[in-house]
């Protein structure tokens, strides 16, 4: 049956609303293109104890579930809200069942924000005032232990980020996983696939989706003529639960944890996380590597580069990731068989590029994603440093109108050659962690484990010289 149509009224009203919810999310990035915080969570209210059921009355409530025994015993009690999120209670004691309150706390509305501990305690205030001004309903508890935590970056971008770059991102703060497209229906335009999430343990979980589509999907803003036409939004979640949040936290209590310690480990996070990408950059390369020698030796000088490039192609097709992440990559690898390795390696790129210099059109190796996650780690560990300054969770800047995104670069030719070429005359066979001595170049300030590694294998050989002396 079809709905009723809507009076020009209520469609003024519905367009008014939208276009000032437009207007909210820009000014969310007022002061800063990301920032990280703190989106959904889950807590178990302990020592809790509950006053003012009336049943017959939450009966009259769509927003409560109830579940009962034969006799009418109130076993289970679920309210949900559009303002603080879900509650549920159970009294049930059979088969030696332990009664529990749980609430979901979330944002609510458009959700583009996210908060520290302080405003979480103030979320589940705010539940509990809630449900007794509502419902008559009086809980009590002695503390409230986090069952799951979401920890967000939320990043605003000039565009969208390609597909390739989304993947790769999502894949090195997944600690390597790859993403799971399964959960979107697959499409041939680089831009779709909206969410990306990885299942590292049934402890942790971790999803990257585009904000601004989701919204307007639940039509909270125009799909057309929207003032965000030139912004993106990303979120990447890292969901963590009980297990994993006591393990990396060191504990799960609300009065316990501070921003401090979320700052501590999401910065630890991103340590990590720039091994991973050094050790995907390695793994590329080694790939790399192994089809330039396979394709030569089977098609030989005259036709290699030709079928390198046809497979490398087909393999973002058929996988959804490149197999040559990048430019860069033939730069830094040790081809073989060839004796000239610098002008093989040359050579092969500038075939990757000749679409670009005749039509204007990248190659997709030409894109660099390497370069462009490099730069959104520096953003991040930016975010981190807001954080510690000002708390963890959005920053408004209510005198400003500027909207801040972070531009994704267009890396011209002669830029890209003259960094490659750098690479080529300094790249030798022999070389040690060529590859994470290169990246590590971009963070000679963070305190990456693989930097500490360097200094103590230093130590080490310093120490074995003085006995051998």
């Amino acid at each position: 049956m079809a709905g009723r149509k809507l009076t020009p009224e209520e469609k003024q009203r519905r367009l008014e609303e939208k276009i000032n919810n437009e207007n909210s999310i820009l000014e969310v990035f007022s002061s800063k293109s990301c920032f990280a915080g703190i989106d959904k969570c889950k807590v178990s209210l302990q020592g809790f104890s509950v006053k003012g059921i009336e049943m017959k009355s939450l009966m009259n409530y769509s927003a409560c579930n109830l579940k009962t025994t034969i006799d009418g015993k109130l076993l289970n009690l679920e309210i949900k809200s559009e303002f603080f999120g879900k509650i549920t209670i159970s009294f049930d004691t059979s088969d030696y069942k332990t009664p529990y309150c749980y609430i979901e706390l979330i944002h609510g509305g458009l959700n583009f924000e996210t908060v520290g501990i302080k405003e979480i305690k103030n979320r589940l205030a705010y539940a509990i005032d809630f449900i007794k001004e509502i419902y008559g309903i009086t809980i009590t508890y002695s503390t409230a232990l986090f069952l799951e935590i979401e920890l967000a970056y939320t990043i605003a971008f000039d565009k969208t980020p390609n597909l390739q770059l989304r993947s790769f991102l999502h894949k090195c703060l997944s600690s390597g996983y790859p993403p799971n497209f399964g959960n979107e229906k697959s499409k041939k335009n680089n831009y779709d696939y909206p969410i990306l999430s990885s299942k590292i343990s049934n402890e942790e979980l971790t999803v990257t989706y585009d904000k601004i589509e989701k919204a307007k999907r639940k039509r909270q803003i125009r799909r057309k003529g929207s003032k965000l036409d030139n912004i993106n939004v990303q979120r990447f979640e890292l969901v963590l639960k009980k297990k994993k949040i006591e393990k990396f936290l060191g504990t799960n209590s609300l009065d316990l944890l501070n921003d401090a310690q979320l700052i501590e480990y999401l910065e630890s996070k991103l340590h990590s996380t720039i091994n991973v990408y050094i050790k995907l950059i390695e793994e590329s390369s080694t790939k790399t590597k192994k089809v330039i020698k396979d394709v030569y030796n089977k098609y030989g000088s005259k036709n290699y580069i030709k079928e390198l490039l046809n497979q490398v192609n087909n393999h973002s097709l058929r996988f959804l990731s490149p197999l040559v992440l990048d430019e860069e990559i033939i730069a830094l690898t040790n081809i073989s068989p060839f004796k000239n390795k610098g002008r093989t390696k040359r050579t092969i790129i500038d075939s990757f590029q000749n679409s670009e210099k005749k039509y204007s059109e990248k190659n997709e190796t030409g894109l660099m994603i390497t370069w462009h996650v490099r730069d959104i780690f520096k953003l991040l560990y930016e975010s981190l440093e807001v954080a510690r300054e000002k708390g963890l969770g959005c920053h408004k800047d209510t005198t400003s109108t500027h909207t801040y995104k972070h531009v994704l670069k267009d890396y011209s030719l002669d830029y890209r050659n003259n960094i490659f070429d750098e690479i080529i005359k300094t790249n030798t066979r022999n070389q040690k962690n060529k590859i994470r001595n290169h990246v590590l170049k971009e963070f000679p300030d963070k305190y990456l484990d693989i930097n500490k590694n360097n200094k103590k294998n230093k130590k080490n050989k310093k120490n074995k010289k003085n006995k051998v002396n």
